[in-house]
């Protein structure tokens, strides 16, 4: 069993050919700029619209626990009292409850994610697991990608690294792929936005570069990762990488998650859009590192 958050049909950023993504639960980083914020946190967590809600009462009525009660026109919910049972999100007339999250058997995912198969073998594409950080639930995805590979379906994992070598290990023989997240090679600088040391990162990718196939994604953060110092030494890094390296992708930050922090209470760090001119800049500084980096422009 998975814990997940979305699965996102006819994806065709997230790998090769048109595939699915399956969206795990959980990250041990926390990225200012994530577009995910609901991947973060591996439990299901209940949430609150207050820009939907009627103030009718319902979640109250049938709450077993008094984990909801209305203060001065407002919801309160006690994470401490709640039993996740679903009652207030079921008899909500207006869907301001709702979870981000829920829990998957194998077999029902599988099922799912069959149903595209002739569109894989179409497209070239497959099954992609994204995140949060999917290597984290590496035990319980491990037999999910061993049925894929047994169907011939291509796999792959978008990761940061940022896992123990062993959750790695353990999916390396049934992933045709690893899609790579490289936010920052300073460790100080990645640590200040990330909240963690990217040493563990940067050794796993060097180890993984030698056994797998891997297409590096840099997500290019304004004020963040893109100025010359960093450009240096990322360049510097990958160059030392084994033979692996399939692509190197510069990926564009966005906003789109900016509604999912609001709902979350989560601060929001509202960085500048990069916009095509932009892109070109970077991709011009990385090319003239020798890194062969591409992007995809930006559609109006």
């Amino acid at each position: 069993m998975l814990n997940l958050f979305n699965i996102q049909r006819f994806s065709l950023h997230d790998g090769p050919g048109v595939r699915t993504t399956v969206f795990l639960k959980g990250c041990g980083m926390q990225c200012k700029w994530c577009h995910n914020p609901e991947s973060i946190d591996g439990q299901t967590q209940l949430v609150f619209d207050e820009n939907a809600c009627i103030n009718c009462g319902h979640c109250i009525d049938v709450c077993t626990t008094g984990a909801i009660e209305i203060v001065g026109g407002k919801h309160f919910i006690s994470k401490k009292l709640c039993n996740k049972c679903e009652n207030c999100v079921q008899n909500c007339p207006t869907k301001a409850m709702f979870f981000f999250g829920y829990k998957l058997e194998n077999e029902e995912l599988l099922k799912r994610l069959m149903n595209d198969t002739v569109l894989y073998e179409t497209s070239g594409g497959g099954v992609t697991f994204s995140g949060g950080e999917p290597l984290l639930q590496s035990k319980n995805l491990l037999p999910v990608l061993e049925e894929l590979r047994s169907k011939n379906i291509h796999t792959a994992i978008d990761t940061s690294l940022y896992v123990p070598w062993k959750n790695i290990k353990d999916c390396l023989s049934y992933t045709d792929l690893f899609l790579v997240d490289f936010k920052i090679s300073d460790e100080q600088e990645h640590y200040n936005h990330t909240g963690v040391s990217n040493k563990q990162i940067k050794w796993n990718l060097r180890k993984l570069s030698e056994q797998a196939k891997i297409w590096i994604r840099i997500p290019i953060i304004p004020g963040i990762n893109d100025g010359s110092k960093n450009i240096e030494k990322t360049a510097r890094d990958l160059r030392k990488l084994g033979g692996n390296i399939s692509k190197i992708q510069l990926l564009p930050y966005h906003n789109f998650g900016m509604k999912k922090y609001q709902l979350l209470h989560i601060p929001y760090f509202n960085y500048k859009v990069p916009d095509n001119t932009f892109m070109k800049e970077i991709q011009k500084k990385y090319l003239a590192m020798g890194i062969k980096a591409e992007y995809t422009e930006l559609v109006d």
